[in-house]
This record gives C-alpha cells, structure tokens and sequence, in this order.
C-alpha cells in the first residue's frame, strides 16, 4: 500500500512542480489517480472528496455561528 500511495504522490507531486505550486490538494490527487490509468476509482473518489468538502463547510459554519453565539 505505501508503494502506492508513494508512486499516485509522487504523480500528483509532479503536476504541483510543473504548475509551480507546493502544496499537494485532493484535486491533485484525483489527477494523479487517472493519470496513471486507476480511472475506475475516480467517481467514487470525485463522491467523496465532495462530501468531504461539504462536511468541512458544514463544521466551519456551525463553528462561526457558535463563536457568534458566545459573543452575543
């Protein structure tokens, strides 16, 4: 599992290199993933991402409303 993890990061790597950037995102990943020919991952992995980033929207919200609370 580590030499795949290692070869899909390093293919994700190289993108961030080329664009310039230095920080590894999920987008990045999912690139890397089809890229390198595991394509029949991608909508699971394009559904989880999406939830993911919901549920840190969601906590982000609740967590600012809370700190409105507080100040009220």
């Amino acid at each position: 599992m580590s030499e795949f993890i290692s070869f899909i990061t390093s293919e994700a790597a190289e993108k961030c290199a080329t664009e310039k950037r230095k920080t590894l995102n999920g987008d990045d990943i999912l690139f890397a993933i089809n890229a390198l020919g595991f394509s029949n991952y991608n909508q699971n992995l394009n559904l989880y991402i999406k939830k993911y980033r919901e549920a840190i929207k969601d906590t982000e919200n609740t967590s600012t409303k809370n700190e409105k609370d507080k100040e009220s």
